[in-house]
């Protein structure tokens, strides 16, 4: 009896020593997963800087690119047929991004009305410029037009449109508490041409402006 015992004893032993069951497949599977998703979040954390997200208006090229990587991090899991999952890395970046989205929104509203001065005042130009006496003008009218716009089109670019257009990418990421600000800058050009061509189009452009909504929490 007591040989009986020894081995079972033993026996016991050698099977809690044996180390952690084998992964299955499907383990395996989430884990590599999962190993891709987090490459993806630690190489995202080099475009953030200390202010980022606190002075987002300064830093909307890396915020673009790092909503893009954010993406992709998504797309690991989708594609891979996995609806649940989470990553700390991932929601915290991605809670830090949605957190300047209103501040960005109500920054796109000033944008905007820097545009619409701008767009009043090549108006005014040009109408100078047409109603000018032959007798004043000094190079011909189309030249003269045609600097004035290429001119508008740089200062407009440089102050307005490009830093517009990142805005615009990332408020998609709430189409809904979005939606009026998003209806303004996706059809910009459009917009900007209607009142070039009419003073009626810019009075029109201002009180959109002024009615959209207060999207601060």
């Amino acid at each position: 009896m007591k040989k009986v015992l020894t081995a079972s004893i033993t026996a016991m032993l050698l099977s809690a020593c044996g180390g952690p069951p084998a992964k299955t497949d499907s383990q395996r599977f989430r884990d590599q997963a999962d190993a891709d998703a987090n490459h993806i979040v630690d190489s995202t954390r080099h475009w953030i800087k200390n202010d980022t997200f606190s002075n987002p208006q300064e830093h909307l090229a890396e915020l673009v690119l790092i909503q893009k990587r954010l993406r992709e991090v998504r797309k690991v899991y989708s594609a891979k047929g996995i609806t649940e999952w989470q990553l700390d890395g991932y929601q915290q970046i991605q809670q830090d991004i949605d957190g300047t989205l209103p501040h960005l929104a109500t920054h796109a509203e000033d944008l905007l009305r820097e545009l619409v001065d701008r767009t009043e005042a090549l108006r005014a130009q040009i109408e100078e410029v047409k109603n000018r006496p032959y007798s004043a003008q000094h190079m011909d009218p189309t030249g003269m037009v045609s600097r004035l716009s290429d001119e508008y089109n740089n200062a407009i670019e440089t102050c307005c449109t490009a830093a517009l257009a990142d805005i615009r990418r990332l408020l998609v990421r709430d189409k809904t508490r979005y939606a009026d600000h998003l209806a303004l800058l996706s059809n910009l050009t459009p917009a900007l041409e209607k009142m070039i061509r009419s003073p009626e189009h810019i009075a029109d452009f201002r009180q959109r402006i002024d009615a959209l909504p207060d999207v601060h929490p």
